[in-house]
């Protein structure tokens, strides 16, 4: 199945997400800018739900799932995924907060 525009409206929900935490709270939710950033709020379920179904349907072989896998392969393989950009983000986060003199403890 493909998937490319249901990719496209992630990627629109997704920056709906980024524009709303830029400027959507501080806008007048009447005005048209308001009211196009306030959905911003309701982008984030739309965003992580068809995330998960692509997820899926991008894993669908033949009209089938693959075989389950193994519990402790699952959280290694997530694992290795996701706490090296954790690492880095992290890093960054002490690296700016020393270089601007920002107490890490106090923003946190």
């Amino acid at each position: 199945m493909k998937v490319e525009h249901l990719t496209f409206t992630r990627f629109v929900a997704a920056i709906l997400v980024v524009l709303f935490h830029i400027g959507g709270t501080s806008l007048d939710p009447n005005s048209i800018a308001g009211s196009l950033l306030g959905v911003g709020n309701s982008a984030v379920s739309y965003f992580f739900a068809l995330s998960g179904f692509i997820l899926v349907v991008s894993n669908v072989r033949d009209g089938r799932l693959p075989a389950r896998i193994p519990r402790a392969t699952f959280w290694r393989n997530r694992f290795a995924r996701i706490y090296p950009l954790y690492l880095v983000a992290l890093g960054l986060t002490i690296l700016f907060g020393a270089l601007t003199g920002s107490d890490l403890a106090e923003e946190l």
